[in-house]
């Protein structure tokens, strides 16, 4: 546009402040209340100029008055997403459509490449590995009785984020310490667990090999249905039947009475390095099957048994939120609970959803009281 001479008001530039003198070119934005020479109307991220009949662009947070203009790609270099795991601008295609996908829960934003570039995500979380920030993974056991890794089992299927990470169990003494912590929660529920309740950390390989040998229709040990590497508990347990044989007369006959059935819990498993607060959920859910076996409970319909297991984890996650979690670990508490809460599987989420609708109508008491009795939920 043009500015004519004579008698029009004087347009100051709202680039440089000086004056646009008449029969110059000049930009006018918002009706004429915003005036510019051609080489001072640039963009506010490169400081190149803007030339005329370019498209540009103005951040709606900004104040209309703000002065900040921008080409519309250096816009997009500023106010576009960023990949979590490449770090690059996420720019618009051709039909102007920004295109990422988003992981469930945390909201992290990545390109969609990185859904088949083999781009890791966290065992524990889920959260992917960003270029930034490469996920961790553990040293196996060095222990004499080490296994292989299981088929399909990778550096990917144990890689932890830095987060998770940094709470890991891996020693016995942090079991020790844990396992105390989880008696003194089940003693809050009214259910007692033995001090010497035998708790081991394995290697996937040694965890897959036993769930393997105990995974039968009839068995009721551990984590069915799951993918074996992703097994990470199982309660082993052997029952005692105690037969009396009596003599019939002169000889003859007899009979069998079994007088008594006992249950011992022979060892509980838990995967080496998970982060404190996934190895105390499945600790509290391994420790569910152990008390059902020491206190003789009714045979309970997987679903049902499961269920339970998986209330008690969920308890103990909740009630850690009333303890110590806080800023990231209470992100991480938060996930935990809703992978449970959210779970599609038959047996362990609809199993669990059942048992926390019975809990949240007669209380965890109740609940156990009437499994113990009857194998099954109160109606």
């Amino acid at each position: 546009m043009f500015l004519g001479g004579g008698g029009a008001k004087r347009v100051v530039c709202s680039g440089c402040g000086g004056q646009v003198q008449g029969g110059m070119e000049y930009v006018t934005l918002r009706d004429g209340a915003v005036c510019f020479h051609p080489q001072c109307f640039r963009c506010a991220l490169c400081h190149g100029v803007i030339p005329a009949n370019t498209a540009f662009t103005t951040d709606p947070k900004e104040s209309t008055t703000s002065g900040r203009y921008y080409h519309t790609s250096c816009f997009h270099q500023i106010h576009s997403p960023e990949c979590c795991v490449c770090h690059e601008k996420m720019l618009p295609n051709a039909s102007g459509v920004i295109e990422y996908a988003v992981t469930p829960f945390w909201n992290q934003k990545f390109c969609r490449s990185h859904q088949r570039d083999g781009t890791r995500k966290c065992f524990a979380c889920n959260r992917l590995e960003s270029r930034a920030e490469p996920h961790v993974v553990l040293a196996e056991s060095s222990s004499p009785g080490a296994r292989a890794q299981p088929r399909g089992f990778t550096a990917s299927s144990s890689a932890l984020c830095l987060n998770c990470a940094e709470s890991v169990v891996l020693t016995a003494e942090d079991v020790s310490h844990l396992y105390r912590e989880m008696r003194e929660f089940f003693v809050k529920l009214g259910v007692s667990l033995p001090l010497d309740l035998p708790v081991h950390l394995v290697d996937p390989g040694a965890l897959n090999e036993r769930r393997q040998r105990c995974d039968t229709p009839d068995d009721d040990n551990g984590y069915h249905g799951a993918p074996h590497i992703h097994c990470m508990g199982l309660t082993l347990s052997e029952e005692r039947t105690t037969v009396v044989r009596r003599a019939g007369g002169l000889g003859f006959g007899g009979s069998t009475e079994v007088v008594s059935k006992t249950s011992d819990v022979t060892a509980v498993l838990v995967l080496r390095g998970l982060p404190r607060l996934l190895f105390c959920s499945v600790l509290a859910h391994e420790c569910g099957h152990a008390h059902f076996k020491l206190q003789g409970f009714h045979k309970m319909a997987l679903k049902t048994e499961e269920g339970l297991c998986q209330l008690l984890a969920y308890l103990w996650l909740r009630q850690e939120g009333h303890c110590r979690a806080e800023g990231e670990r209470e992100r991480e508490r938060l996930y935990h609970m809703n992978k449970i809460f959210e779970d599609s599987s038959e047996v362990y989420g609809a199993g669990f959803r059942a048992a926390f609708e019975a809990h949240e109508r007669y209380g965890i008491s109740r609940v156990l009281g009437h499994a113990s009795l009857c194998g099954e939920l109160p109606e």
